[in-house]
C-alpha cells in the first residue's frame, strides 16, 4: 500500500508542477517544479517514517529538513509571481498598501 501511495502522491506532484508551469512557464520550469515537488515528499516520507517508527530524533531532524526546504518553495514560487507581475511588486504599491 505504501508504493501505491507514494506513486500517486508523485503523479499528484507531477500534476501540480505542470499546473504551476502552465501558470508561470517562463518563471516556472516544469522541470525545475517536479524536481522540488518531488523533493518535498521525499522528505516528508522520512518525517512519516521517522514517526511511525517512533524516533523521535530522526523525526525532529526530518521536520527541520522539511520546513527548509518549504521555505525554499516558497521563495521559489514568490520569486516568480514577482517576476512575472513586477508591476505589481514596486516600492510604492507594496508600501502604499499598507
Amino acid at each position: 500500500r505504501q508504493e501505491d501511495a507514494a506513486r500517486r502522491w508523485g503523479v499528484n506532484a507531477d500534476s501540480i508542477a505542470a499546473f504551476l508551469n502552465g501558470a508561470n512557464a517562463e518563471n516556472w520550469h516544469l522541470a525545475e517544479m517536479k524536481q522540488m515537488l518531488r523533493s518535498h515528499l521525499e522528505l516528508t516520507t522520512e518525517e512519516v517514517v521517522a514517526q511511525l517508527q517512533k524516533d523521535w530524533t530522526g523525526s525532529i531532524a526530518a521536520y527541520d529538513k522539511v520546513r527548509e526546504q518549504a521555505l525554499m518553495m516558497a521563495d521559489q514560487l514568490s520569486t516568480g509571481i514577482i517576476r512575472q507581475f513586477p508591476e505589481k511588486f514596486v516600492k510604492e504599491n507594496v508600501v502604499g498598501s499598507r
